[in-house]
């Protein structure tokens, strides 16, 4: 699934096309269910039956007209996947783990600006990257090289290597910078009699302090890493951030690890489906039940977010102000005419949220132009005509209204 290999500038011409089909499962527990309930005074419950008929509702009433970032395509920028972006002090950050195996740094036009280190083993170099985290106050940002957390500033300047003091012999996968301390998740293993699957670290000197939700009794006894293209992070620079982890049937936030949102439906998974799995008879993509919540959003009238049910997509709008919910399917018509394009956002701030159309992704794009299925008055539609498969990412940045 995950594809590791350098990215050598003379490979422009032959990048290789990828599509990374990977899925954090989010089931709900019912009364029968070993899997244990957070409890909370406040939460937002919003109801998901996959059985009432969808409800297509448009991008035109959350967002204004999205801007367009065509992202520079240079030897030194080039771009095979997308595993992180973020939007910080007008500078984009995306990060590919897989193939350049790089931190890029980008400006809000679209113009490379440099990397933040390297690949290697000297200091400040890294070997496994797969995810990475800003302190927006102190303008630092983290990144995790499989045991080690690196800390650079902003602008890339390498300060130090936190070495993660972990006794529990836990691979740390995703992270995230909040309140002076960085949250992670911890992939362990069947054989683990230490099963929590979150940890709070102390930065200053790379201890585990804390730990929550145990697998067994949180996660159905699943011990893999949340596997979604967004991580089991979300909402990252918001405060707080929220969190959920692969099973887990909540979204929580990370101010005080209880539930701010849950998930009401009769779209059950059972203990016979997660062994099943286990025992691979079948695959995350043809899970039975209800699972991956990804793409999350959420502004100060909205929350939007999409998930799986027996191999079908589904995204839910829920209206903050109304306390309602519908269940259907985002038309992006502020991008395309009349087109049935699943938009999965990278991103979102308090501000609105970004789209990324990475490079396996621009066949689509390309051929939507050829076929005249884009909007007449798209931003930048000229030089998105321009564009081809060996291009670099195309972002939109959509402000809410």
């Amino acid at each position: 699934m995950n594809i590791v290999c350098d990215m050598p500038c003379n490979l422009l011409k032959n990048r290789v096309k990828l599509v990374f089909f990977s899925f954090t499962i989010v089931l709900i527990s019912a009364c029968s269910s070993s899997v244990r309930p957070i409890h909370s005074d406040e939460v937002i419950q919003i109801v998901f039956d996959a059985k009432n008929p969808f409800t297509d509702f448009y991008a035109s009433s959350l967002f204004h007209s999205p801007k367009t970032i065509i992202l520079e395509t240079t030897k030194e920028s080039l771009i095979g996947t997308i595993n992180s972006l973020q939007v910080f002090d007008n500078k984009i950050f995306i990060l590919d783990g897989y193939m350049a195996k790089k931190l890029f740094i980008f400006d809000m036009n679209g113009k490379f600006i440099s990397q933040i280190g390297n690949f290697g083993k000297g200091p400040g170099e890294y070997i496994d990257i797969s995810d990475f985290t800003i302190n927006v106050d102190e303008k630092h940002i983290y990144i995790r090289d499989n045991q080690s957390i690196h800390q650079y500033t902003t602008e890339g300047v390498f300060i130090r290597t936190i070495n993660i003091l972990n006794p529990y012999k836990k691979d740390l996968t995703y992270i995230q910078y909040y309140n002076g301390y960085i949250f992670a998740e911890a992939e362990i293993y069947p054989e683990s009699n230490n099963d929590e699957m979150f940890l709070k670290i102390d930065p200053s000197n790379g201890k585990i302090i804390e730990q929550y939700f145990k697998s067994s009794e949180y996660n159905y006894g699943w011990y893999g890493k949340t596997k979604m293209e967004t991580g089991s992070f979300k909402a990252c620079l918001n405060k707080p951030p929220k969190f959920s982890l692969t099973f887990m049937h909540q979204i929580v936030s990370l101010d005080n690890m209880q539930p701010y949102i849950e998930i009401i439906t009769d779209h059950l998974a059972t203990n016979e489906d997660i062994n099943r799995l286990k025992r691979d008879e079948i695959k995350l993509w043809d899970f039975p039940k209800m699972h991956s919540i990804h793409n999350y959003v959420e502004s100060n009238s909205f929350i939007f977010f999409s998930l799986w049910y027996n191999a079908g997509y589904y995204s839910i709008l829920y209206d903050i102000h109304k306390k309602t919910n519908t269940v259907g399917f985002l038309m992006n018509d502020l991008v395309y005419k009349n087109l049935r394009m699943i938009t999965k956002f990278q991103f979102s701030d308090n501000k609105g949220a970004y789209s990324a159309i990475s490079p396996d992704g621009l066949f689509y794009l390309i051929e939507s132009m050829k076929n005249n299925e884009l909007i007449e008055n798209l931003d930048k539609i000229d030089q998105l005509r321009k564009l081809d498969e060996e291009s670099n990412p195309v972002i939109f940045y959509y402000e809410f209204k």
